[in-house]
């Protein structure tokens, strides 16, 4: 019926349109209404004052919200008290018992599977095998399973691809067993059935199909292509938008169902937990559960790469599209433990990190109104030197150029008169305050114990780090940004209807040159 109605409004004419106003809007359906003012109107009053005090006499609420503690979020007392652990079969953990309110938890467990060799031509199985943990185990079905987590009160998300599977839970503390084995069942024994693998499979070829024109999912596409180092057929390999289609399309269950057998096991797993729980029984729990759940397939880091691009142009064409999109992308060969790392994302904050106050953000979006959405992030890895810098902005294809002007003026301003010490206070002073923020959201900090424990890193990390930014220079805060972001070295995706634009603008030229 969509598709049929489509087709009959493409075909109406003028004289249909005319036909059904006069056979339909006739003066015998109509409602009229009318307002008729009066001399004296006949109002309610409503009393402008009640005297509370005789209703709440006596009253006592209900049963009191456990309130939780006044914890402190400094990195020395998270590091003081979080109980750290190591099963027999590698599992690492990091538990961080403390009262909350409404005795809630949260708990993280991430997967780290298979090694680069092993996982050659899986990417997309393995995104698959990982997005269907949730939908129904051997006992369970799809619905079944979200009733119980329900039943319990409990959220549970599960993320993941090929190389590992990240899943949460927040509930309450005494609801936490249960839901820590109904997530164990989630996880060791998934369903994989052939019904909701097709269902998946639709869904996830009907995204790529529609992303296929847009200007947003082909910029990034092309951006993250000129960064990729890896050959076909990597894990990490970026194909185009039609290769990775043809690959969704290709999968069979039976491929997702060896995948998960073969790979899946607790053997490189982390565990944390943040909030109110019993920790001897949590800990006793996650031994029972996962220490002798094992891969078959052995689990080897793959090292993080990022290939030496520069300067590169691509320009990518979306006819009809309203949009268009415009990255701005620069390889930086550094770590985050690197000296001048704490300089370099200060800067980077500055210049495009801070949301709708940096530089990048003032003049394009708010002085120029050539954006929609514009920013800019430093992406640095923990292990290798191979991060990258990159600016992006949403825009009328026919700002763009515009866009990529003003950008380009005010990366060169920045590089050449620096930033000020008024915007280096108060760049310091949000950045600190968002990571103390960031540290009494219990699900973050679950989320970064996790990572810290896949890293061999402990909160004295954040210590550091607050430390060296707390202590930043305006000197060394320009230099970080002189010394790595070189104008001639960034590389320019945009995607849009720039041919639209081109023959508005000939079509334009042409009628003035007529007059």
């Amino acid at each position: 019926m969509f598709f049929l109605q489509r087709d009959l409004l493409d075909k109406l004419t003028t004289a249909q349109v005319q036909a059904a106003a006069e056979k339909y809007l006739k003066t015998s359906n109509r409602t009229l209404g009318r307002f008729i003012p009066t001399d004296a109107p006949d109002r309610t009053v409503v009393p402008a004052y009640a005297d509370v005090a005789p209703q709440l006499a006596g009253y006592t609420g209900r049963a009191v919200v456990a309130q939780g503690e006044a914890f402190d979020p400094s990195p020395d007392n998270i590091e003081a008290r979080t109980q750290r652990f190591t099963l027999p079969n590698g599992l690492k953990g990091a538990l961080l018992p403390k009262k909350t309110k409404g005795n809630t938890v949260s708990v993280v467990l991430k997967l780290q599977i298979g090694s680069e060799e092993s996982l050659r031509g899986k990417a997309q199985v393995g995104s698959y095998t990982a997005n269907l943990l949730s939908r129904g185990t051997d006992k369970l079905s799809r619905q079944e399973v979200k009733d119980k987590f329900d039943q319990l009160g409990t959220q549970v998300a599960i993320t993941g691809g090929a190389e590992g599977v990240t899943a949460m839970l927040t509930g309450k503390r005494e609801n936490l067993p249960a839901a820590m084995d109904l997530l164990a069942q989630v996880l060791q024994k998934p369903a994989l059935n052939n019904t909701e693998f097709l269902e998946l499979q639709r869904e996830r070829v009907g995204r790529a199909e529609q992303e296929l024109p847009e200007p947003q999912p082909q910029a990034v596409n092309a951006f993250r292509r000129l960064l990729d180092a890896t050959p076909p057929g990597h894990v990490r390999h970026i194909g185009t938008l039609p290769e990775e289609l043809a690959q969704w399309k290709a999968i069979q269950v039976a491929e997702v169902q060896a995948f998960h057998g073969a790979y899946y096991g607790a053997s490189n797993a982390t565990f944390t937990a943040v909030g109110d729980f019993d920790p001897a029984a949590l800990k006793a729990q996650v031994a029972s559960l996962y220490g002798s759940w094992n891969a078959q397939q052995p689990y080897v880091r793959i090292a993080d790469a990022v290939k030496p691009v520069s300067g590169e142009k691509v320009t990518l064409e979306t006819p009809d599209k309203a949009n268009s999109v415009l990255f701005a992308i620069q390889p930086i060969p550094l770590k985050d433990d690197a000296a001048t790392y704490p300089a370099l994302m200060i800067a980077n904050h500055m210049l495009g990190g801070g949301a709708l106050r940096s530089r990048l953000a003032d003049r394009i979006r708010q002085k120029e109104g050539l954006s929609y959405g514009v920013g800019s992030q430093v992406s640095i890895p923990s292990r290798e030197p191979a991060g990258y810098w990159m600016a992006y902005a949403i825009s009328a294809p026919q700002n763009t150029v515009k866009v990529e002007a003003a950008l380009r003026e005010e990366i060169a301003k920045v590089l050449a008169d620096g930033f000020t010490e008024a915007e280096l206070a108060e760049a310091k002073k949000g950045w600190l305050q968002s990571e103390e923020v960031g540290r009494t959201q219990d699900s973050g900090l679950a989320r970064g114990l996790a990572d810290y424990l896949a890293q061999d890193r402990s909160m004295a990390y954040d210590k550091d780090l607050e430390a060296k930014v707390a202590a930043l220079t305006l000197a060394q805060v320009n230099q970080s940004l002189r010394e790595y972001l070189k104008p001639s070295a960034i590389s320019i995706v945009t995607a849009g209807d720039f041919a639209k634009v081109a023959k508005e603008g000939e079509s334009g030229a042409k009628a003035t040159t007529s007059k």
